[in-house]
């Protein structure tokens, strides 16, 4: 049982709370970086069989890697403590990338970011779970920081690897150390001694840890839009005849950029609104913006429109995983409630370049965008709909 009166987290220091706040490189450098490197890393091994396919897997298995292992990291996190499992998993990913860059066959690629995926697991779920025990009144500041810091390493990494990409997409790999500081500093962290860890608590509230169904399928949605921008939207701009990885990467900055602005007005909107209700605005902000490429009379527009998404879906992501740790009993380790949303925030996004690409072949690469903004209308509905006591 979480027992906050003796919990060192309580007392961190500025440093390991600007290292908490790190792990949002992860996310956007570890699993999104390479994303305008994927067309030039195709063209690269355009003689390899499924070259186009093993680079899609390439750049999309990573993301469902970390939501699988997150569930475990979890209880690892509880076992070892967060100082160990933090620092190690940090560099494990930066190594794995690195070695990306080395490699010479596809299926080496593919499987170093299945390895990369397994490191992001350990870093976030140890981040998200210390940031849980931390003061309430850090503990949101420190939520949406990890949005915000995602979102301004994800603009630096668009823009650095869409330059670097120009040269070689080999150099793009060289992102991966945006991510060491956040070891460097996680130095300062508290060490965990025995009596302190977690032994895996038995509680009675399933798999899902307490965390309400309807939620996580809203956290799901938002995953699926991660995706549909970090991973879609590079193939899209290909797709109007944008063939420049620097224009590419520029473009991919100024949409992660608006996902940025959303998670600064996280903490001011959520002391306004409350958690949950900042989080169903995110959700309805984000389906207008999908559905506004509909409409969108010329490409400007259209990019505008991805912006207001990308704008909404980081409002919404600066709460996903605040709401779940004000709803968890105390009897459920926060890693194992950092875990199971992880799981439902990345894992299936798996299934979304086979929507996409559906999509695509029937009605055009513009087409993921309302369509994805459809289901996360229904989230926003599910969200709304007042619990049960």
């Amino acid at each position: 049982m979480h027992d906050p009166a003796t919990d060192p987290m309580q007392r961190i220091g500025w440093t390991a709370t600007v290292s908490l706040a790190l792990v949002g490189t992860l996310i956007s450098v570890g699993i999104y970086g390479i994303a305008p490197a994927l067309p030039r890393i195709a063209q690269a091994f355009a003689g390899t069989p499924d070259a186009a396919l093993l680079v899609q897997i390439a750049g999309g298995v990573t993301a469902p890697a970390f939501a699988l292992v997150s569930p475990l990291a979890g209880r690892i996190v509880s076992r070892y403590g967060v100082r160990s499992v933090y620092i190690v998993s940090v560099w494990l990913t930066v190594a794995a990338l690195l070695t990306a860059g080395l490699t010479t066959q596809l299926w080496q690629l593919v499987v170093l970011r299945v390895i990369t995926g397994i490191g992001i697991a350990g870093g976030i779920t140890a981040a998200k779970s210390a940031i849980a025990r931390t003061p309430e009144s850090r503990r949101h500041f420190l939520f949406s920081s990890v949005s915000l810091t995602a979102g301004v390493a994800g603009v630096l990494g668009a823009v650095l690897v869409g330059m670097l990409t120009v040269h070689s997409w080999r150099l793009a790999f060289l992102t991966s150390l945006l991510m060491a500081p956040a070891a460097l500093l996680a130095l300062a962290l508290p060490r965990e001694g025995g009596s302190r860890l977690q032994q895996a608590a038995r509680h009675p509230f399933g798999i899902l840890a307490g965390v309400p169904v309807p939620y996580l399928y809203s956290v799901v949605v938002s995953g699926w839009v991660m995706a549909l921008i970090g991973l879609h939207t590079p193939f899209y701009l290909k797709s109007t005849g944008i063939a420049d990885p620097a224009r590419i990467g520029s473009t991919m900055g100024l949409i992660t950029g608006c996902a940025v602005i959303g998670s600064l007005l996280y903490g001011v909107t959520q002391r306004i609104l409350g958690t949950r209700s900042t989080m169903i605005a995110g959700l309805v902000i984000t389906a207008l913006g999908g559905l506004a490429t509909l409409v969108a009379p010329s490409f400007t527009l259209v990019i505008a429109a991805i912006c207001l998404l990308s704008f909404g879906n980081g409002l919404f992501c600066g709460g996903a995983y605040a709401y779940p740790v004000e709803l968890a009993p105390r009897e459920v380790p926060p890693g194992e409630v950092a875990g199971i949303v992880s799981l439902a925030l990345y894992g299936p996004q798996v299934l979304l370049p086979f929507a996409t690409s559906a999509l695509s072949s029937a009605l055009g690469p513009a087409a993921a965008y309302p369509g994805v903004a459809l289901l996360v209308a229904l989230a926003a509905v599910a969200l709304a709909v007042p619990r049960r006591a």
